[in-house]
């Protein structure tokens, strides 16, 4: 895995980490940084926006969650019919 990858990787355990301790709301940048040990800024060149972090961090606890059922993995993208 390159060090883009795995530095939003990381990052994205840190917030699953905080979410699975503490819960909603959405953590502080700064608390992501102190849980992931990397800088608000790394964080924010990442995700600039707390909601793209929160989309990752969601997809990460849900393919936990379905990997501890002993579901596959499911794939990365859907279509939504209207």
């Amino acid at each position: 895995m390159d060090n883009r990858k795995a530095q939003k990787s990381q990052i994205v355990e840190g917030v699953v980490d905080l979410l699975q301790r503490q819960g909603p709301p959405f953590p502080s940048y700064g608390q992501v940084a102190d849980s992931c040990d990397l800088s608000r800024q790394l964080i924010k060149y990442y995700f600039d926006e707390p909601e793209d972090l929160m989309c990752e961090a969601g997809a990460s606890l849900s393919h936990g969650f379905g990997q501890r059922r002993g579901h596959p993995k499911r794939p990365q993208t859907a279509t939504i019919h209207f």
